[in-house]
């Protein structure tokens, strides 16, 4: 079934992939400055690097088959088939270095149809007032602050509609014209997908003792007698802090036995921003991040003042 990369693929149109947001915003931003992410497969054969976009491929795709995200099967007459593409992106760290070349199948989600393939598609996410506010709160009362992710989180929800996909470029075959994937996991970019996983995600939250926030419907927490836990999510980006390390170090053995998840460790680094702690200064801490076109007042939190340091491009915090 597999064909190789070297040959030719499906053309893609040039939209972009966007999942919305600041941290979005500033992303794109910082990426068109410098140039890096290949917009189109055809790009990223083009580029002298490649072999490492296609290794990036072939690892997403192994991710995609242990998962059982979707079976091979005969074009049905008369099914709307959602069409996909490849996403691709240098990660970095806080210092600006490459981590790794990652590739992800995505689906064009503006080819399904309301009603037919999809319904309900709300996902909440933190607010970044509310990510501020925690860790404000965490650098006042000198707790832990730290994050983690999820590992393909959208694959953990589980479809109940009746989706069909196209293979994904640059591994068709002969038959791709008369085969398509039908799909049962929640896979990137479907118009459900974002809310399939905080579905599954809320459930299993309640399920180890958290309790949703009143005023957020991307920040939970837990009370354990005297111990407290907060936890923010950002669709598969965690931010997690406590009144002590042990409580933390618990609730994240609890979190991973119910979906695998990368321990990222301390907070440095968070949606793009780069995130600095002083704890002689136990009121303060700073963000900062490389903005290019990006319209800062939106970053600014309730009760919360942003100066900014023209030298170093950093932003700080501070109680009024």
């Amino acid at each position: 079934m597999v064909k190789n990369l070297e040959s030719g693929a499906v053309g893609e149109d040039e939209e972009d992939f966007k999942i919305g947001g600041v941290e979005f915003v500033m992303g794109a931003a910082m990426m068109e400055a410098e140039g890096l992410d290949p917009r189109t497969l055809e790009e990223a054969k083009a580029q002298s690097d490649w072999p490492m976009w296609k290794e990036a491929m072939e690892k997403e795709l192994e991710v995609l088959c242990k998962a059982n995200t979707w079976t091979v099967v005969e074009r049905p007459p008369s099914k709307n088939i959602v069409g996909c593409k490849w996403v691709f992106q240098i990660k970095k760290n806080a210092l600006g270095q490459i981590e790794k070349y990652k590739a992800r199948l995505v689906a064009r989600g503006f080819t399904q149809v309301y009603g037919v393939d999809y319904m309900e598609m709300f996902a909440p996410v933190a607010k970044l007032s509310s990510l501020h506010t925690i860790l404000a709160i965490a650098a006042r009362n000198d707790w832990p602050i730290e994050v983690f992710n999820f590992n393909s989180a959208f694959l953990n929800g589980q479809l109940d509609e009746e989706i069909f996909m196209q293979l994904p470029p640059g591994f068709e075959d002969t038959n791709s014209s008369t085969l398509v994937a039908r799909v049962s996991k929640a896979i990137y970019s479907l118009k459900q997908a974002g809310c399939t996983w905080y579905t599954a995600l809320h459930n299993a939250l309640e399920g180890i003792g958290f309790k949703r926030s009143n005023y957020d419907d991307g920040v939970f927490y837990a009370q354990i007698c005297a111990g407290l836990v907060v936890l923010a999510i950002h669709v598969d980006d965690c931010t997690i802090t406590g009144n002590t390390q042990a409580l933390l170090n618990t609730f994240k053995v609890k979190i991973n036995a119910r979906y695998t998840m990368m321990d990222l460790g301390p907070i440095s680094w968070l949606l793009g921003i780069s995130v600095a702690r002083n704890r002689k200064k136990l009121h303060h801490y700073f963000i900062s991040a490389k903005l290019h076109q990006v319209h800062t007042c939106a970053l600014q939190p309730h009760g919360y003042q942003t100066t900014l340091d023209p030298y170093g491009s950093e932003y700080q915090l501070l109680k009024r």
